[in-house]
């Protein structure tokens, strides 16, 4: 995933998340990013809400069988903005059934073209249920990074 690129979108607004072992994670509208080693100087040090710690932590040990690729960009109005169009991502869960993921356009230019690890996760919550795209490492072994789906 493009880090810089997050930084520079989330501005002023993003919030630091350190994990336990020392790992931070940069965080802000729906979207999260492991800050990569060596990065020290960010703005957004102050303390994360315990629901986005609860998030994190709950999205880094999700189960990641549901592999999911793009299959298609979605534009709902012919005269929409490239800022419209909805990045679709597709697969089957582990019992077969067919899931599907969308991602806002912006947020689809985080990707880095090696990015081909990609999982789908439902995260349930009291009132609602939340579909999330995570980005693994190029050996599948380890989260790297989160988008919050649009549907």
């Amino acid at each position: 995933m493009k880090f810089e690129k997050f930084l520079k979108q989330t501005g002023t607004h993003g919030q630091i998340y350190t994990r336990d072992n020392g790992d931070r994670w940069l965080i802000c509208a729906g979207v999260g990013m492991k800050v990569p080693q060596g990065i020290v100087n960010l703005l957004g040090v102050g303390e994360v809400p315990e629901r986005v710690e609860l998030l994190v932590e709950t999205l880094i040990k999700a189960d990641t069988d549901d592999k999911v690729e793009l299959t298609k960009a979605v534009l709902d109005h012919a005269d929409g903005k490239a800022s419209d169009i909805i990045r679709v991502f597709t697969g089957e869960n582990m019992i077969g059934d067919h899931i599907e993921i969308g991602i806002n356009n912006c947020d689809f230019g985080l990707l880095e073209k090696s990015d081909t690890n990609l999982v789908q996760v439902e995260i349930e919550e009291s009132d609602k249920s939340t579909q999330y795209l995570l980005v693994l490492n190029r050996s599948g072994e380890e989260v790297i990074g989160f988008i919050e789906s649009v549907f």
